[in-house]
């Protein structure tokens, strides 16, 4: 997205009321050296009922946004309408939009390593290519997640990814891989509908 807003000399203005840039995506320091990290006030739905709870008790009026999550793949799809080159979350599960040669590759690769019994990863890069692949490691695994956290993938450890990353059901998504876009996109609307819910402080 950088490179497209560069090429295409796309005039960006980002207004900021505080003294600092960042609005809520900083970390602040307070007078005894605590550094809070601050962050949209968003919640999903939480799998820990106290806290739903207690945030159902705390806020009475909620503000419920559709989530819509995509991601930018135009260096693999490259097609001449600019939404066309998003596809939606989790990307393990979007592979039936991506070109020919990509797709079947990444699906060819899930296929042969859901053979493999033992497995044993001792990093996230280890993980998410025993996982799904090279390739869908190298075209967005791997970008997205060290842009994401700041670190290669190899100084990350995959405790963690077992529960928190979308695996795939290959059945279903070897069948999705023949439909086409159009046939695709439909089937995406017939999906549930998740909502972020957002409490406004004015």
């Amino acid at each position: 997205m950088e490179d497209q807003i560069i090429k295409e000399k796309i005039q960006v203005v980002i207004l900021e009321k505080e003294s600092e840039v960042g609005g809520l995506a900083k970390s602040i320091s307070d007078k005894r050296g605590f550094t809070w990290d601050l962050g949209v006030h968003i919640t999903g739905g939480s799998k820990y009922l106290k806290f739903t709870h207690m945030m159902h008790k705390t806020i009475k009026d909620w503000n419920s946004v559709p989530r819509r999550v995509k991601a930018y793949m135009g260096h693999i799809i490259n097609d001449g309408n600019p939404e066309n080159n998003y596809v939606p979350y989790p990307v393990q599960e979007s592979i039936p939009y991506f070109p020919k040669d990509v797709k079947n590759s990444s699906l060819n690769e899930m296929k042969e390593l859901s053979n493999v019994k033992e497995k044993f990863n001792e990093n996230f890069a280890e993980f998410t290519k025993s996982t799904f692949g090279s390739t869908l490691q190298e075209i967005f695994i791997r970008p997205y997640n060290e842009k994401v956290w700041t670190v290669p993938l190899e100084e990350m450890n995959s405790d963690w990814a077992s529960s928190r990353v979308p695996h795939v059901e290959l059945n279903k998504l070897e069948l999705r891989c023949q439909m086409d876009r159009e046939q695709l996109n439909q089937e995406e609307k017939t999906k549930p509908q998740s909502n972020f819910k957002l409490e406004f402080s004015l």
